[in-house]
């Protein structure tokens, strides 16, 4: 790995480390951890078909700095022992060794029938993590020269907020997840030991400024999911409100707090362009005005943020495209029927999408939050759009399915309902912002986003 072997012993010891490692296509979740790091014992739900098993392992043999073992008290395998080593080559590169010792249930009855098939299986595991690894550090150790920051996010909860705060803890920040009254539970996570603060975010109050104050920056991410089901006026309206209003009341009291927040960090999307007719993918430079029901929620969003640009604290608005995540958002919608055999092109599949990986997501995140020159709209894309057809061809060539099947606009609109708009419109963007202030995307492609995410990652020896 080229970072030192404090960086790679950080990431595998620092809160987060282990939702970055966690699978991606497996759905696994932390339901105690127990003790500090050297006598951690972590008990986890990982969801088999219908089949919840649950894995008890504990930390033992704590060599600081180089070395520590995980067993496995309770779980799948006969035996489980997992050593994971980390050794300095020099003094900006580093080894990480893992050594694992298993037994499957049964004997040799168990490792005929299912000895194989387990063995592709960690192999594909360790693919991922590895990759994992060596991204995450890469990109923490850019930074790791910096103060370290106390950070506040909104929408803790949902696909990116909930890796954010991994992401952000396993690179030394300290993280406050605020949630609305009655949602401090689906906050709390026990594998990431944050600090949850309930408070009203839909209208400025003496609460909600004591709830900001001591923060060094906040990313507000809460909103109403904009995905599944119709759109109603009233789910409309919830859409607008979560974002519009709890922005404008959060940027109300950031008004009159000169000197603190001094970063803030605002969602919102690329549906204010609107790129029908032109060659040329849109940057931040380019017009924002498409007349659609999203792209009017965005301007709104957008504009809610305004009073916070006093006292000159940053307000960064990151317009995200279509983020690619295995775990949420539009891929599993769009993965679905490739599963049935009967997956294909939305619409007539000349429309460019604008994606953007979930891992690059969060690098952009970070990036914006220790960038001073990053202000106002931020593209967070890809920097290569892909047609909704050659993403199809795409999809089917990675999961080994057929991708021949176009479903017509009418059915797109009436199965996906509002967000059909979104899905059938050209919206090709450029990241020029990112690019101009020295952000590398790890995943350029589609290709190489959808690989990370299905685990289709090739082994490496080295990195």
């Amino acid at each position: 790995m080229h970072v030192p072997a404090r960086a790679l012993w950080a990431f595998h010891t620092h809160p987060g480390g282990f939702a970055r490692l966690c699978p991606t296509w497996q759905s696994v979740r932390v339901e105690s951890a127990l003790g500090d790091f050297a006598n951690l014992r972590v008990t986890l739900a990982i969801q088999q078909g219908p089949l919840t098993l649950r894995w008890i392992a504990q930390h033992e043999h704590l060599v600081d700095g180089v070395r520590f073992t995980d067993r496995q008290l309770k779980g799948p395998f006969a035996h489980w022992v997992h050593t994971h080593t980390v050794r300095p080559i020099t003094d900006s590169t580093s080894e990480l060794i893992d050594h694992i010792e298993y037994r499957l249930p049964l004997g040799p009855l168990g490792a005929l029938v299912g000895g194989k098939k387990i063995e592709r299986d960690l192999r594909r595991m360790f693919a991922f993590r590895h990759e994992r690894t060596r991204l995450d550090t890469l990109r923490h150790e850019r930074f790791a020269h910096l103060p370290r920051l106390k950070v506040g996010i909104t929408g803790s909860s949902g696909l990116i907020g909930r890796n954010l705060c991994a992401y952000l803890m396993n690179a030394g920040h300290t993280v406050v997840r605020l949630a609305r009254p009655g949602r401090a539970n689906l906050a709390h996570d026990p594998g990431l030991p944050t600090e949850v603060r309930e408070v009203d975010l839909s209208k400025p109050s003496p609460a909600l400024q004591n709830a900001l104050t001591d923060l060094d920056a906040l990313v507000h991410l809460a909103g109403e999911p904009i995905a599944g089901g119709r759109w109603t006026p009233t789910r409309l309206q919830a859409i607008t409100d979560s974002r519009v209003r709890t922005t404008r009341a959060i940027a109300g009291v950031l008004s009159t707090m000169p000197g603190r927040v001094r970063t803030f960090l605002v969602a919102s999307g690329i549906a204010g362009y609107d790129t029908r007719g032109s060659e040329n993918p849109a940057d931040e430079r380019a017009s924002y005005g498409a007349q659609t029901t999203l792209g009017q929620i965005a301007r709104a969003w957008e504009a809610a943020s305004d009073p916070a640009r006093v006292d000159g604290r940053r307000v960064v608005n990151l317009r995200i495209g279509i983020v690619l995540a295995h775990t949420g958002g539009a891929l599993p919608r769009l993965l679905a029927p490739f599963k049935l055999g009967l997956g294909g092109t939305l619409g007539d599949g000349p429309q460019r999408w604008s994606t953007i990986s979930l891992d690059d997501t969060l690098g952009a995140i970070e990036h914006a939050l220790h960038t001073p020159e990053l202000n106002g709209p931020v593209n967070l894309v890809s920097p290569q759009p892909i047609s909704a057809r050659d993403f199809a061809k795409t999809l089917g060539t990675l999961v080994r399915r057929p991708a021949f099947v176009r479903v017509p606009a009418g059915l797109v609109r009436a199965l996906a309902g509002g967000i059909s708009d979104e899905l059938l419109r050209d919206r090709a963007v450029r990241p020029a912002k990112l690019l101009e202030s020295g952000f590398t995307f790890v995943h350029p492609t589609v290709e190489s986003a959808l690989r990370m995410e299905l685990g289709l990652v090739e082994p490496r020896q080295s990195f």
